[in-house]
């Protein structure tokens, strides 16, 4: 090949070489999302703050400026058992069905409670608030038996003799009691009933016959409203 042929060929490779389209860019391909490999989460939504109740503000009672009785149940014809001094405050916890007697906390023996009149009182706080108490169950709290005389000497042909049981019965509040002797012969009296219009103490008595020497027993039996039994002995004897 001539030299200028050469020339003008490899001209022609060059120039064509130039006139080459530009390699097209291919889209990209997105990269695969990962599947959750657990439930989904819930969607978390704002809560309210718990709403506190009040608590209701305590409630006392003042004596004023004389001594307050402090009594079993919500009246007069209750026992008394304790007492505020003037001035003296105690922890109200109710109220009767009048509104006329608080029951409180008594303040002399921690754990009692008791009752004191409204009209005796000054309240620092609200009435309405406090709950309405039934009244207590009234009970025999006390009971006592006697033998008069507790010892009989005698000869012994002066028998049949004769002693007297007493017994003193004492109530906290207005109650029908239930009371029977017993006695240490088998000797068991009825039943009979005894009306306590208000915290009181009554006497009943019960004559025994001895027919001899002997040691004996007798004792009252209290059924109703609770049960409380007390014994007493007694001692006969004779000389020839």
């Amino acid at each position: 090949m001539r030299p200028c042929a050469w020339i003008a060929a490899l001209a022609l490779t060059v120039s064509l070489m130039g006139c080459r389209p530009a390699d097209k860019t291919l889209p990209s391909t997105p990269s695969p999302v990962p599947a959750s490999s657990g439930s989904a989460t819930p969607a978390k939504f704002p809560t309210q703050p718990p709403t506190r109740t009040p608590r209701p503000q305590n409630v006392y009672a003042l004596a004023r400026g004389l001594p307050v009785n402090c009594r079993f149940g919500p009246g007069t014809i209750y026992e008394i058992v304790d007492g505020l001094e003037p001035f003296q405050s105690a922890l109200v916890a109710g109220k009767d069905y009048t509104g006329l007697w608080w029951y409180l906390h008594n303040p002399n023996n921690p754990g009692a409670m008791c009752w004191v009149a409204a009209s005796a009182t000054d309240l620092e706080g609200e009435a309405e608030s406090l709950p309405v108490v039934d009244p207590p169950y009234v009970t025999v709290n006390r009971l006592k038996v006697r033998a008069e005389p507790a010892r009989v000497t005698v000869e012994c042909d002066a028998f049949p003799q004769y002693v007297l049981l007493v017994a003193e019965i004492t109530t906290n509040g207005p109650t029908l009691v239930n009371l029977r002797w017993e006695m240490s012969t088998g000797e068991v009296t009825e039943a009979e009933p005894l009306i306590f219009e208000e915290a009181d103490t009554q006497v009943v008595q019960k004559s025994f016959v001895v027919y001899g020497p002997n040691d004996y027993w007798g004792q009252l039996h209290v059924n109703a409203p609770n049960e409380k039994i007390t014994q007493v002995k007694f001692i006969a004897n004779c000389t020839p």
